[in-house]
């Protein structure tokens, strides 16, 4: 079963092949770190507390994660002009399997990451939900508001970005979008939890 993902949202373009320099980074805490043909990287978080995450934390239960290039970026009319500066790229990272410990530790991977390439979050989805709220019509608005007042009450920059993909569907829905400074309190905030 797949797990949770986001969207690292650089402000400055990164090459497929920059992942390489990842790499001895990802391996002070990770076991193996592996890459693969499109240049994505596979890896094993095995020592949490390295990212800060809680030192109990049992990696037994997590699973493979992965680093990828999101080609989807921009593709669903994101309109980021309230963050300066705007992101230019995507960055995909997820974990391949759900349950908290993976939920944990791909935020505070991508807390890190976050930090590091100084970029901005895009949580795939309404924080508060444990799915995506596609479609967003106005018998989910009381959803949205709950969103709203949960979000809100966390320090950071969190706002909320339309998308609507053109497919035989006509997907369209919203995202929360946030700094490192919002991830971090949500981290420990008691519902914690991505958006699967």
């Amino acid at each position: 079963m797949a797990g949770p993902a986001v969207a690292l949202l650089l402000t400055k373009r990164r090459e497929r092949s920059d992942f390489t320099d990842l790499v001895p980074w990802l391996e002070t805490f990770c076991d193996p770190v592996e890459i693969d043909d499109d240049d994505s990287l596979n890896f094993w978080i095995r020592k949490p507390a390295t990212l800060g995450a809680p030192p109990d934390l049992d990696v037994t239960e997590a699973g493979l994660f992965n680093l990828s290039h999101d080609n989807n970026f921009g593709m669903g009319g994101e309109d980021y002009s309230a963050f300066t500066p705007p992101p230019v790229q995507g960055l995909a990272l997820f974990a391949g399997s759900s349950g908290r410990t993976n939920h944990l530790l791909l935020g505070y991977v991508a807390l890190v990451m976050a930090r590091r390439f100084s970029a901005f979050i895009d949580f795939d989805g309404a924080l508060g939900y444990r799915r995506r709220l596609l479609d967003l019509v106005t018998e989910n608005e009381t959803r949205r508001t709950e969103a709203r007042q949960l979000v809100s009450s966390l320090p950071g920059v969190i706002k909320e970005v339309s998308w609507s993909y053109p497919d035989d569907y006509g997907s369209h829905g919203w995202s929360h979008v946030g700094d490192a400074e919002f991830l971090a309190a949500w981290l420990e905030h008691p519902e914690f939890h991505l958006i699967k």
